[in-house]
């Protein structure tokens, strides 16, 4: 797993002075939100872990979990978005 950075992201304020709203959106255009602590945005990025990578495509592992859209059916937590999305830390 490498540590990283998902760029496609919109950001607003969250319920708590600690966190922020989070609009993501994948590789086939569907958008997901949730609620991430404001440690976890840098530079108006979203931490997260790159688990697996095939082709152009990149299975990114979000700090919490997907509160609304498809992917909050399933684990939650993960997002898969182009590579091009994708900042990998130098942190790793």
């Amino acid at each position: 797993m490498k540590k990283a950075y998902l760029k496609n992201v919109q950001i607003s304020g969250g319920l708590f002075s600690n966190e922020s709203s989070i609009r993501v959106t994948d590789y086939q255009g569907d958008e997901y939100s949730g609620f991430f602590q404001n440690t976890h945005i840098q530079k108006g990025m979203l931490e997260g872990m790159v688990l697996d990578k095939k082709d152009n495509l990149v299975l990114f592992r979000l700090p919490g979990r997907l509160l609304e859209g498809k992917a909050s059916a399933g684990s939650g937590n993960t997002i898969t978005v182009y590579e091009k999305d994708i900042v990998f830390s130098d942190e790793n």
